[in-house]
């Protein structure tokens, strides 16, 4: 039936509306005598006035609703500085307790040192440049940095160094897979190890070596 005259509801009650008041010369061609098509009129005219009354009812609830939310919002505003005052004030963290209320810390806690090392991978390589990934091991998801660290530092050695990595080249990269130089190293195999670091400069472990031979540039 909505076929007809639209699905909204404005075209629904203009239909209605225009049916009852003209249908009338022609109610035999749907089957109804005089007594029927004032039945149906009767029954149109109480869909029409029902609509009204919800519009009302619903405008209504919209007003009181946002009256509500603003007053609300208007108290939530004033206990929270009330709440800011009794933070500060000399009431034992017990007593802020029984009002639902904690006293913050007056210090940050400094974000610790990573405890695992990352997983390195050689992406591909290309003259004087290699394309390396890392990642966290075991974690969900394809997180690459455990909390706390913004980044990795990479060392670049010969494969046959014994020297630690501290003293090979150090690149630091903070996205993956991302391109790192390898024009700085000697050697037709190169060892490549990452550890995570925090923007305080904390360090985790070194990880394990992952080796492969560079192209010349």
């Amino acid at each position: 039936m909505r076929n007809f005259f639209g699905d909204t509801k404005a075209a629904i009650l203009a239909f209605l509306t225009n049916f009852s008041a003209t249908a009338g010369a022609y109610q035999a061609k749907f089957g109804l005598d005089g007594a029927g098509f004032t039945a149906l009129q009767a029954q149109i005219t109480s869909a029409i006035a029902a609509r009204a009354d919800a519009d009302t009812a619903l405008a209504a609830a919209r007003a009181a609703v946002a009256s509500s939310d603003a007053q609300t919002n208007t108290l939530v505003d004033t206990l929270r500085g009330y709440c800011q005052l009794m933070r500060f004030s000399d009431m034992t963290d017990a007593e802020l307790e029984t009002l639902g209320l904690n006293r913050r810390s007056s210090t940050n806690s400094p974000t610790p040192a990573p405890s695992v090392a990352p997983a390195l991978a050689v992406e591909s390589l290309s003259p004087g440049a290699v394309l390396m990934r890392f990642s966290t091991p075991g974690a969900s998801g394809p997180r690459m940095r455990p909390p706390g660290a913004v980044g990795v530092e990479i060392s670049l050695l010969p494969a046959a160094s014994t020297a630690s990595p501290e003293s090979g080249v150090l690149q630091s990269v903070t996205r993956v897979p991302q391109s790192i130089s390898t024009a700085l190293v000697a050697g037709a195999v190169v060892k490549a190890q990452g550890r995570f670091y925090t923007q305080s400069g904390l360090t985790g472990p070194w990880s394990t070596p992952v080796t492969f031979a560079p192209q010349p540039v």
